[in-house]
């Protein structure tokens, strides 16, 4: 997916207006390594069926893709956060697929800036 369907360009413009591109790669690790946990949690309230579990670690994530302009992965999670009825393995997948291609969007952003 191109960039920008994945990104929240007005966000990311105002960061760099802010921000040295050091400092925005800093973020996107540590969103990173934070939606990595997130993944987690959210992969264990799949397997402990807990609905609690699940809305509360969608939550979290959503707002950590949100603060880095990770528009779709926002979007996904706030589907899933409000769904009880969808298939949670499949939706976990298809989240971890969509983390991956904003991620790699979000990488080429930072080196075409």
């Amino acid at each position: 997916m191109q960039s920008e369907k994945q990104l929240d360009q007005e966000l990311l413009t105002g960061y760099l207006a802010v921000f040295s591109k050091v400092t925005i790669e800093k973020m996107l690790n540590v969103y990173i390594d934070q939606s990595s946990l997130y993944l987690k949690e959210i992969s264990n309230a799949i397997k402990v069926d807990s609905q609690c579990l699940w809305q509360s670690q969608c939550h979290k994530m959503k707002g950590a893709a949100a603060s880095i302009g990770l528009k779709l992965v926002r979007a996904k999670l706030n589907e899933m956060e409000k769904s009880a009825d969808q298939d949670r393995s499949v939706s976990h997948s298809q989240l971890c697929v969509l983390n991956e291609q904003a991620i790699d969007a979000y990488q080429q952003w930072l080196v075409s800036s």
